[in-house]
């Protein structure tokens, strides 16, 4: 993956026609077209007075709905196809091993999977899905975790994929 030294710390960024020009601290300088990082029905996009934030990890652009924030990561998957696929699988990654410590936490309580499907309220197929780390909603993790006894941080990983 390209990284190293200033590869997320944006510098500076300013619109130029349909396109924002963003600099990073490492001296890339990408374009991205605007309609690539904020819906078209969001009222009044004021680009040229977009501010960079967060020590230059976002650019927060006013709007009508107030402030649109946009992450340097964004900004980097769309314009770096090797941090976009490095994000990909990490982001497969972690939804395994979130399936996993489900897993392990609901044998460790000695529950089946009928047993915490029907607890939980959901299909033994959906809970299935979640252990195999095939579906991850966070309202769905947060259910399962919680009628055995369980939050997020029970699930969290120390090495972040």
């Amino acid at each position: 993956m390209a990284g190293g030294t200033g590869y997320l710390v944006i510098t500076d960024a300013y619109p130029e026609g349909d396109e924002l020009v963003v600099r990073f601290a490492n001296d890339d300088v990408v374009k991205v077209k605007k309609t690539n990082l904020v819906k078209a029905d969001r009222p009044n996009i004021l680009w040229q007075e977009l501010c960079i934030i967060d020590d230059g990890l976002a650019i927060a652009v006013p709007s009508g709905f107030g402030p649109i924030e946009i992450p340097c990561d964004t900004i980097r998957m769309l314009t770096d196809p090797e941090f976009a696929q490095d994000m990909r699988r990490r982001v497969e990654n972690q939804k395994r091993y979130i399936g996993r410590r489900i897993r392990e936490l609901r044998e460790g309580k000695n529950l089946s999977e009928a047993m915490l499907a029907a607890r939980a309220g959901i299909g033994i197929g959906a809970l299935r899905s979640l252990e195999e780390g095939n579906s991850t909603p966070l309202p769905l993790i947060e259910r399962v975790l919680g009628v055995m006894g369980y939050g997020f941080g029970d699930i969290a990983s120390e090495g972040g994929a």
